[in-house]
């Protein structure tokens, strides 16, 4: 009898699940928040640009690989696309913030503005020097926001997309608040286009593999 409950016991120990087998608990992320971590500044030579960005340090940037330099924050869900261009180069026209717009989506800096975004902010402003155009929207059930931001002048164009994506702690606030401090620091921070004739930069070509 003694031996059969031993059995018994060994029985029921077997089918008692390991600590490791158990389903751990998903912890869902953090709304991401930028801090006091300082800010960083990043001068692109190739577009001669100067982008400020919080949390400097955690930003992965590639200005060689792509026809536009790009910016990833990983913890934020956030990339940034930005470039320089002269679009009327050969014809020598005066470039409008229009054209920079229409030529900034066509190069994939930012999407177009979908019918179900929620607009946030929406300037248009010329100051003698620049005609720029800036948008902060929500996009579709608030997964992601965006920033486009586009200056043209005589000699060119400058355009910068920002686009952020809905963590599973974020609100409706948080996600506003992070589209907005990118809009201030990085628009900021951006150097209006000079007086100096820019080339085309479709004319790019992509690294030769080595």
């Amino acid at each position: 009898m003694l031996l059969a409950g031993a059995l018994t016991l060994v029985a029921c120990a077997r089918t008692t699940p390991e600590p490791a087998d158990l389903p751990r608990p998903v912890i869902a992320p953090a709304a991401f928040v930028f801090g006091d971590a300082p800010p960083g500044e990043f001068v692109s030579k190739r577009f001669g640009l100067r982008l400020r960005l919080p949390d400097g340090k955690a930003w992965r940037i590639d200005d060689h690989k792509t026809e536009h330099l790009v910016a990833t924050h990983t913890l934020a869900a956030t990339s940034l696309r930005a470039a320089r261009f002269n679009p009327n180069a050969l014809s020598g026209a005066t470039v409008t913030r229009a054209t920079c717009w229409d030529e900034a989506i066509a190069r994939s800096i930012f999407p177009l503005v979908s019918r179900s975004e929620s607009v946030v902010e929406n300037e248009e402003r010329y100051d003698g020097t620049a005609d720029t155009h800036v948008a902060v929207s929500i996009g579709r059930n608030g997964r992601s926001g965006y920033v486009r931001y586009v200056a043209g002048s005589r000699t060119g164009c400058v355009a910068l997309g920002i686009e952020s994506t809905r963590l599973a702690g974020d609100t409706d606030e948080t996600l506003a608040d992070r589209l907005a401090l990118l809009r201030e620091k990085s628009i900021g921070g951006l150097a209006a286009p000079t007086r100096e004739p820019l080339r085309d930069e479709r004319s790019w070509q992509p690294p030769a593999r080595r």
